[in-house]
């Protein structure tokens, strides 16, 4: 991007953002990627038709596009900004683990039979695990940082996420990343990893911590009142399969399980009504109106 042009944008931004917030955004650090990013996160809001047109044609100009987890790096200068004053603030943390998600590659392909046995060990399905992972990451609670997402995949690796990125709406995109983290262990095979398997395993996940297994096999409770209760740090375990129960070597680890509804529900359900119950307790929806009216 020209360097006037980008000058140009920043002078907007100033239009937008708090000069002491414009202050500590390390300019020289910013690239034209980040630079775009930001003045989209500025102009979250009311925005009127010309300055809408105009972030369209510097899209267009610098080739930027909508790519799921690899949003540029401006999400971590954001999060740094301010981060001195949110400190104090009450926080919850909670780990959803995403337990034996199915992701297996079959002559270089993501598996996606329904259900699969290998040597005899019940393995989910990719696409209950990307839906899941929507409903999860596009929530005021996950941009706020008080959940975390593990996934279990069902040969006992775990998988960690940069928490800054969103997961591909189209599932087309999702595959291929699966794929490719499959393939090298890491997206991108090189650079900060988006996607990783880490070389933790379930069990120190859950070392120190209290363990709720959610399946219709538990005790009924309201979503509201189980996060509640529950001490801050904890682990709820979602199954990414179909069908049937966690297995024992995951099972075994529950501190209780717990029902949520009197049915049996869809992961992506089970996901959507823990995150708002986090939420609520949070008071991140209060929150989030109270700041849209400033």
């Amino acid at each position: 991007m020209h360097e006037k042009v980008r000058e140009i944008f920043i002078e907007l931004l100033k239009s937008k953002l708090s000069d002491e917030i414009v202050q500590k955004i390390p300019r020289e650090e910013l690239s034209d990627e980040d630079l775009v990013t930001l003045w989209r996160v500025a102009l979250i809001g009311a925005i009127d038709a010309v300055l809408g047109m105009l972030l369209i044609m510097v899209l267009k100009e610098t080739g930027q596009a909508e790519v799921g987890f690899g949003m540029g790096g401006i999400e971590d200068i954001i999060s740094k900004i301010g981060k001195e004053e949110k400190e104090d603030e009450e926080r919850f943390f909670m780990i959803l683990l995403f337990a034996e998600a199915g992701l297996k590659l079959h002559k270089g392909r993501l598996l996606e039979r329904d259900r699969v046995r290998v040597r005899d060990v019940k393995i989910g399905r990719p696409d209950i695990l990307h839906v899941s992972l929507l409903n999860a990451f596009q929530t005021p609670a996950m941009r706020s940082g008080i959940i975390e997402v593990v996934i279990h995949n069902y040969d006992g690796r775990i998988i960690r996420i940069d928490p800054s990125r969103r997961p591909p709406k189209r599932y087309e995109r999702f595959r291929g990343l699966m794929e490719q983290l499959l393939r090298e262990g890491r997206v991108p095979p090189r650079g900060k990893p988006l996607l990783r398997f880490s070389e933790e395993s379930i069990e120190d996940i859950v070392k120190g911590k209290y363990v709720i297994g959610l399946t219709s096999r538990g005790k009924l409770e309201d979503p509201i009142d189980l996060v509640k209760r529950i001490p801050d740090d904890s682990v709820l375990v979602i199954g990414m399969f179909p069908r049937g129960y966690f297995s024992e070597s995951v099972s075994s680890m529950f501190n209780e399980r717990v029902a949520i509804s009197r049915y049996p529900l869809h992961a992506r359900t089970v996901v959507a009504r823990i995150v708002y119950a986090a939420e609520k307790k949070h008071g991140i929806l209060r929150n989030a109106r109270r700041g849209l009216k400033g």
